[in-house]
């Protein structure tokens, strides 16, 4: 009898934490938890044993939501880890740090496990996201409905679990697994870069929406010029979204809350920066995983890596006396640096130079001009977007700008100017999809002498044409190198 009541005890706090942490804005205090009715399969649960809920998070006993949802699970007293494993997944938490495991791939919780009353408890979004499990909540009658088949039925639908990458201000690189369908037959992609991976996976088909900057600046590739936009691409209309029906959102800069909207409405988000260097590869083939296009995503991200690496054989042995001080100015807004973390560090590192803005610890600090002079930067290069560079890019525009720079108070003194080492390039190109083409540009300016047999251009020509189907034409750097 004990056993039978502790058993629905681990059922209704399974229940409530699953609807309270997979149903964002549904947390409730500890107080108000005990009014909630429970179904399961239909079937009304009782229990006095409350969840507990800890930084807005809702932790729950982990040997119950394993088994609620078919998973088998393993305690490890000594190490005081846990394993749970279903189907092809598998899930490893360790009590006490923040990092979890989905199929070996590291997952940064919100609240870590813990260990109280006897009970080992988790939070209840990483496992449901895990394991796939659905959550209906009705807020008028306080009752949460879940379906102990949910799991079974979400494979049947053909969802996969993936990797999302998230980088924090200060750079660091936070990992979390999302359920996504796969492959999304209507897919709102928010964001240039995104666009441009569909484009070059050759699903942009499945894209039905995408946001104001992409449509109205950035008019490349040529689909996005057909399709309805949802609004600026970190605050779309959610209504308009939800009026299209996509099945998958594909974002790079979404609110939190905007994203927590959409998963109410049942809705997945799965971020894709497309800009930060180092996760573009991975980010490629992850998009070849949810789009079921696996052998296309690795040609791409093979064809970026395969060109990264030569500039980092090359400039491997260079010695710090032989690496110049550069200033990459954002393009943000003046005064913007790239630090650890933004696109543009890992670029000025394997190009051979010293970025100036990683002393700075944080993604994008803001300097003083005098700061800049003090730091005396011996090349400096400037972010250029269109009209100026770009498809449509206009020489004449481009010089003024570069001018400007080299007339300034603050730079005008510095090694850079007074070597003519001051250079322009298009975002595009650079810190894209595309980098493959603009670090051989950065490369070439900061290392002329080592990189004599590569032409950028010729990489870029035969990127577009091989990826995207289109000929290269206008200008994405100034002055372009020797």
């Amino acid at each position: 009898m004990q056993k039978v009541k502790k058993v629905a005890c681990f059922w209704l706090v399974f229940v409530l934490t699953l609807a309270f942490s997979g149903v964002p804005g549904s947390v409730l205090p500890p107080a108000q938890a005990a009014g909630i009715t429970v179904l399961v399969d239909g079937k009304k649960l009782s229990c006095d044993t409350p969840p507990v809920i800890e930084g807005g998070r809702t932790l729950v006993p982990l040997r119950a939501i394993f088994e609620a949802l078919g998973a088998e699970v393993d305690w490890d007293g000594e190490t005081r880890t846990v394993t749970g494993r279903k189907g092809s997944t598998a899930i490893k938490l360790v009590i006490g740090p923040k990092t979890a495991y989905v199929n070996g791939e590291p997952v940064t919780l919100d609240v870590p496990g813990k260990i109280m009353s006897g009970r080992t408890l988790v939070p209840l979004r990483f496992i449901g996201e895990s394991l796939g499990a659905k959550v209906g909540w009705d807020g008028a009658k306080h009752t949460v409905m879940v379906s102990a088949a949910a799991a079974l039925a979400d494979s049947a639908s053909r969802r996969i679990t993936v990797t999302e990458y998230f980088v924090t201000a200060t750079g660091e690189i936070e990992k979390h697994a999302v359920r996504v369908p796969c492959p999304p037959k209507r897919v709102a992609a928010l964001g240039g870069y995104v666009n441009e991976m569909l484009k070059a996976l050759g699903v942009e088909k499945t894209v039905v929406a995408v946001d104001d900057w992409t449509k109205d600046k950035e008019q490349w590739p040529d689909f996005v010029n057909k399709l309805p936009s949802v609004g600026k691409s970190s605050t779309p209309s959610v209504e308009k979204i939800l009026a299209l029906k996509p099945d998958l959102v594909i974002e790079g800069f979404l609110k939190p809350e905007i994203r927590s909207q959409l998963q109410r409405a049942g809705i997945p988000s799965l971020k894709i920066y497309g800009y930060k260097t180092e996760l573009i590869p991975r980010e490629i083939r992850t998009l070849g995983l949810v789009f079921n296009c696996q052998k296309r995503a690795g040609e791409y991200a093979g064809f970026v890596e395969k060109h990264w690496r030569t500039v980092q054989e090359r400039t491997g042995k260079l010695t710090t006396r032989q690496k110049p001080k550069v200033y990459w100015e954002s393009g943000i807004s003046p005064w913007i640096l790239p630090g650890p973390g933004s696109g543009a560090d890992p670029l000025i590192k394997w190009a051979g130079g010293i970025n100036l803005g990683a002393e700075q610890r944080i993604s994008y600090p803001r300097v003083s001009a005098e700061w800049v002079t003090a730091k005396n930067p011996d090349v400096i290069i400037k972010y250029v977007s269109a009209p100026e560079a770009g498809w449509e890019g206009d020489v004449a525009k481009l010089e003024k700008i570069r001018q400007e720079i080299m007339r300034h108070p603050a730079l005008r003194g510095t090694n850079a100017v007074k070597k003519g080492r001051v250079y322009l390039i298009s975002a595009k190109i650079a810190c894209a999809p595309r980098g493959a083409a603009g670090e051989y540009y950065v490369a070439k300016w900061l290392h002329p002498e080592l990189f004599k047999d590569i032409d950028p251009e010729a990489v870029h020509k035969e990127m577009l044409k091989k990826f995207y189907g289109e000929e290269l034409k206008g200008v994405w750097v100034y002055p372009a190198p020797k």
